[in-house]
């Protein structure tokens, strides 16, 4: 039987701090499920035009 991941949540502040001392670099992302089903939309219809 499969699991869910579990959703952590990190302030941007924690992340910022965390970045300084890290030696590999990572992305923030804080988007809720319809900015990213927004975005995509976008980027597909973008795609499509060109």
């Amino acid at each position: 039987m499969a699991t869910s991941p579990r959703k952590y949540y990190i302030s941007p502040e924690e992340y910022l701090e965390g970045e300084k001392v890290s030696q590999i670099k990572h992305e923030y992302t804080g988007a809720s499920d319809a900015h990213v089903t927004i975005s995509m939309n976008l980027s597909i219809l973008l795609r499509n035009h060109l």
